[in-house]
Formats: C-alpha cells, sequence, structure tokens
C-alpha cells in the first residue's frame, strides 16, 4: 500500500461521504491530482478540521492506498489562505473546475501545481483577470498536449501577421484566402504566440478567449461549468471565464 507524507496541497472539490466523512479532490505538488477520503470531518461542528480543510488553503497532506481513492491519514494547514472575492473568487473556481475536468487523477505535475498557485497568488493582487486565466488555459493546453504550433500554420509556414487563419481542433491554424467571421488575424495570433493575451487591447482579449474556449471546449464536455453562470449571474462586468 502507498503511503505519502505531507505533500504540499490545494483543495479543488469536496462532496459528503457515508455518515460522517467527504470525498476531497486535491491537486498535489509531487503527486497530481488525488482523490481521497478525510474521515469523520463531519461529526461535529467543533471538529477543528472544518475550518483547516478549505478551498484556497495551502495544506500539508498525507494518504494512503492503492486504489485511485485513498485515504487521508493527516491533514495541517501551512497557515497560508488566499482570500479572493467575487470575480477573483469566481476564477479561482473557473481554474479548479477546468483541472478536474482535464487532469487524471494520478497524473503528477509539479509545473501544473505551480502554475496553478502561481494563478491564485496573482488573483489575490489587482493584475488583469483576463491575463491571469488565459495565461493558465494556454499554459494547460500545452501542458496537456492540447495544444497546437502557436507560431506556423498547418503546412509548418510562419504565420504571416498580413494573413488570416482558421482554427482547426487537434490542427491548428489553417490559411483562409479572406477574413471570415471565423477567421483570426496573423497578427492577433502572433501576440498571443508570444504571451500577449490582450491586457491593453479588449479585441486582442477578446481573440485569445475565444481560442482557448475552441480548443478546450471538447475536452470540458457539454456540461456547462458552474463557474461561468457565476459570472454570469453575479458579476455586474459579464463573464470572464
Amino acid at each position: 500500500m502507498k503511503t505519502v507524507d505531507f505533500d504540499r496541497c490545494y483543495l479543488l472539490h469536496t462532496y459528503p461521504f457515508q455518515d460522517n466523512s467527504v470525498i476531497a479532490d486535491f491537486l498535489s505538488y509531487e503527486h497530481g491530482r488525488q482523490r481521497a477520503v478525510i474521515k469523520n470531518i463531519r461529526n461535529t461542528k467543533k471538529n477543528p478540521l472544518r475550518a483547516i480543510v478549505q478551498p484556497l488553503t495551502l495544506l500539508q497532506i498525507s494518504w494512503r492506498g492503492k486504489t485511485e481513492l485513498k485515504t487521508v491519514t493527516s491533514i495541517e494547514s501551512s497557515g497560508k489562505r488566499f482570500m479572493l472575492r467575487q470575480q477573483r473568487l469566481y476564477s479561482a473556481i473557473y481554474l479548479h473546475e477546468i483541472i478536474m475536468r482535464l487532469v487524471a487523477l494520478g497524473e503528477e505535475s509539479v509545473a501544473l501545481f505551480e502554475a496553478y498557485e502561481h494563478a491564485l497568488y496573482q488573483l489575490e493582487g489587482e493584475g488583469s483577470l483576463e491575463f491571469i486565466l488565459r495565461r493558465f488555459e494556454f499554459f494547460l493546453l500545452q501542458h496537456l498536449g492540447y495544444g497546437i504550433d502557436w507560431h506556423h500554420d498547418v503546412t509548418a509556414v510562419a504565420l504571416s501577421e498580413h494573413s488570416y487563419y482558421r482554427l482547426e481542433y487537434q490542427r491548428g491554424y489553417v490559411p483562409v484566402p479572406v477574413a471570415t467571421k471565423d477567421s483570426y488575424s496573423g497578427d492577433h495570433l502572433l501576440s498571443i504566440a508570444y504571451g500577449d493575451y490582450g491586457i491593453q487591447d479588449r479585441q486582442l482579449a477578446a481573440v485569445a478567449k475565444r481560442i482557448t474556449r475552441q480548443l478546450l471546449g471538447p475536452y470540458l464536455g457539454s456540461e456547462p461549468l458552474k463557474s461561468r453562470s457565476l459570472f454570469i449571474r453575479r458579476a455586474p462586468l459579464g463573464s470572464t471565464s
């Protein structure tokens, strides 16, 4: 039986299990996304673990088990908790949802943990939400092998800022003779390829968002993301994710 001692973790989601326990999905530093039972956490309102086992809190978790569903043997708080509200909180929930849907259980990735944690620090600051979310989405696409060649079209020719392209799922950018409602301009695509997601350019920001939705959509599935409904219903400036 495999045992892991005190890995750094962030909670992604919990749901009730049996009488007094919960099943928790969490992202760990050394072992990637994990799922485990936390026993007897709901047995009393005064249980100190209830205050610790919260999203956006850096935890030290130990667990054991041979199957995908592990058992937590110890859990402690590191003291760091990200205090996010409104759109920044909804953005963190969005990150949790796409990690849950796209990252397989047990897939080890220090880079993913660090990218997620970096996004939380940015969300806690005053940076552009569009930039933070797009940066994480493009990282995740590339990290999971869902990305494309951002600098060349499907014929391996370098993108031209004066040309137009259509994005095809799992293929990449296909040159088109003229601009259409479904095409992208080469200058926008080159800006995005070099990490400019439109902090100062609303049109470029819309293009970057459209590309990530087009590429992530088939992998996220047909069920709507709950975080997007939060943006639509509660955020006065509209959806960001």
